[in-house]
């Protein structure tokens, strides 16, 4: 059977149970007719078994139009239901063309989104490398700008120079830090005097200090930093680690932030140093004072210094 045509398989079956019904009423009438009179009933029999005829002949047309009339009733349901029937077979031929034309569309849609889709994965790739390689032209420019001003304070050149940057990115990698912010710190320590290895030593740990500060930080205030602890407390380079650590440890273990303590070394370290007093001794200085006059490390460098000449 095609798709879309549906038939309806319609029985008619008569119930006989109210002609019967009649037909024993009617039976019933004609004996009594019958034989209410008697066998030579005479006239009264006679008389009686007359008009019970005529009843008969009337009760026989009435059932016979009864019969017409759910005979009638029998064709009117035939012709409903073959109404139904071709309304069905027309509703399923209509939904059989809907299905065909929702089948194309469909094909049709499917066969565009894999254009588009195939589309978008080539424009995304070429996005991609272009926008690689734009990345890229941006660091090369950077790392060139960063390692012109260095050269404006080194004598390194050709190899020598090609062997710092391999250092600077490697030190960069240890730091979470980019070769380019490496050779831009080192510039910092050179331009202080210090040599290319050791500017290099001392990028590394202003950088370190950067990852640890508790806030932000710029390169050059962590280099500022570091060098003033080592200038006032004659510190090497290769020593310079210290100083880190000494901040992050007493940060971690007493109410006194490493930003607070940067601001308040670098204020008080020369002072403090021209006193005699050794590194250790002003960061415990500073801490006592800072527990003590909370959010205030302006005070506490100005007074650092006094609370030294009174110990």
């Amino acid at each position: 059977m095609g798709a879309g045509m549906y038939h309806i398989r319609v029985v008619g079956e008569l119930d006989s149970t109210r002609i019967r019904a009649e037909l024993d009423r009617i039976s019933k009438s004609y004996r009594m007719m019958v034989g209410g009179g008697g066998v030579g009933g005479g006239a009264t029999g006679k008389g009686k078994a007359g008009g019970g005829i005529v009843q008969l002949g009337k009760d026989a047309e009435q059932t016979k139009k009864k019969l017409r009339g759910l005979n009638g009733q029998v064709v009117r349901n035939e012709k409903t239901l073959k109404g139904f029937h071709t309304g069905f077979s027309s509703t399923g031929k209509e939904v059989e063309k809907s299905t065909g034309k929702l089948r194309a569309f469909g094909t049709e849609t499917l066969h565009v989104s894999k254009k588009v889709i195939q589309f978008g994965a080539v424009t995304a790739v070429i996005r991609g490398v272009t926008s690689g390689l734009g990345d890229m032209v941006q660091k090369t420019f950077e790392l060139d700008a960063a390692l012109t001003e260095y050269k404006k304070v080194s004598d390194l050149t050709g190899k020598s120079l090609e062997k710092y940057t391999d250092q600077a990115f490697k030190a960069g990698r240890e730091t979470a830090k980019t070769g380019t912010e490496m050779i831009e710190a080192a510039t910092q320590f050179k331009k202080m005097g210090y040599t290319d290895q050791q500017s290099m030593t001392l990028a590394t740990t202003a950088t370190m200090f950067q990852n640890i500060a508790d806030a932000e930080i710029s390169a050059g205030d962590a280099a500022l930093f570091i060098n003033s602890q080592l200038k006032a407390f004659n510190f090497s380079a290769d020593q310079s680690m210290h100083v880190i650590d000494s901040v992050n440890e007493v940060a971690n273990n007493f109410a006194v932030g490493t930003n607070d303590l940067q601001l308040a070394l670098s204020k008080t370290a020369s002072a403090m140093g021209g006193f005699g007093n050794s590194f250790e001794q002003t960061i415990g200085i500073i801490t006592a004072g800072t527990e003590i006059m909370v959010g205030q490390p302006s005070k506490v460098n100005l007074i650092a210094p006094t609370m030294q000449k009174c110990a």
